[in-house]
């Protein structure tokens, strides 16, 4: 029987991500990564994510991030303040028995307009 004896490990403690004010609903933000140490190919070893929805509620409200790829997505079309920075906590969890999990922080912070990069052309070469 195949033990599951690691938790997952984020690769960092806290992420940074940056988005427009007005990003609309699936907007990519980030990604977080967590590796887990158990046998590779076992349920133990495969590494899925989830909001914490406890802690900063009103971020797990507008956020999310997608099970499979780790990215930190908006949930819904945005319309907040510039300059607002958001925290949301990622939890990474095993399929082990038990269930282990490792948790980070996310920080988002919202954009002024004018600091948002625009592209003049169309197409660059």
């Amino acid at each position: 029987m195949d033990m599951n004896d690691y938790s997952p490990v984020f690769s960092k403690k806290l992420y940074r991500g940056m988005v427009a004010p007005d990003a609309v609903k699936g907007t990519v933000i980030t990604t977080v990564s967590a590796e887990d140490q158990d046998p590779p190919g076992t349920p133990a070893s495969r590494v899925r994510y989830k909001v914490d929805v406890v802690q900063f509620p009103y971020s797990a409200s507008i956020f999310d991030v997608d099970e499979n790829s780790g990215r930190v997505v908006t949930r819904v079309n945005l319309n907040e303040e510039p300059s607002t920075v958001f925290k949301l906590v990622v939890i990474a969890y095993d399929d082990g028995d038990p269930v282990k999990f490792n948790t980070t922080t996310v920080e988002i912070a919202v954009l002024q307009p004018s600091v948002i990069p625009r592209f003049t052309q169309d197409e660059y070469r």
